[in-house]
């Protein structure tokens, strides 16, 4: 292997300098001739598009599209909870219908003479021949609670006594 040259910047100092103690820079020849790097062929970059976006404004887009899905089940659901609606009110209509013939055929059905007999069997006697007695009585009146004003009037006073 051949020996590169050094090149070395001599400096000397003024009054150590003498005429000719110069060191001399011997050049040595390459021994090898280096051979050219193979060069690579140029690719053609294709132009990158970048789209910058900014955190924020990403988790903005997330929450709205969580919040479309979320309403679009609402829809659905609120539609579905319609149609149950319409069946069950048909249902309690339905049950009015039912109810109100039942109350009319009982209303109808039952003799206040009987009932009437039956009640006096068990003990039970007419309002007419209830005693009954009157009686006055006087409840007293709550005294007004005191007021916020009259409360600090009321501290205050008992402060400066």
């Amino acid at each position: 292997m051949a020996q590169k040259p050094y090149k070395y910047q001599i400096e000397y100092i003024q009054k150590f300098y003498s005429y000719g103690s110069e060191a001399k820079v011997i050049e040595f020849k390459p021994v090898y001739k280096e051979e050219p790097k193979p060069v690579p062929p140029k690719f053609e970059k294709e132009p990158v598009t970048r789209l910058c976006i900014d955190p924020l404004a990403f988790c903005g887009l997330m929450v709205a599209v969580v919040m479309l899905v979320v309403m679009l089940s609402g829809i659905i659901r609120f539609n579905v909870v319609a149609q149950d609606h319409v069946v069950l009110q048909s249902y309690v209509n339905q049950l009015r219908e039912d109810n109100a013939l039942l109350s009319q055929r009982y209303a109808a059905s039952y003799d206040l003479e009987e009932m009437d007999v039956t009640a006096r069997a068990l003990g039970m006697i007419p309002i007419s021949e209830v005693q009954t007695m009157t009686m006055k009585v006087e409840v007293p009146q709550r005294e007004e609670d005191p007021s916020f004003f009259d409360n600090v009037v009321w501290f205050l006073s008992g402060l400066l006594e």
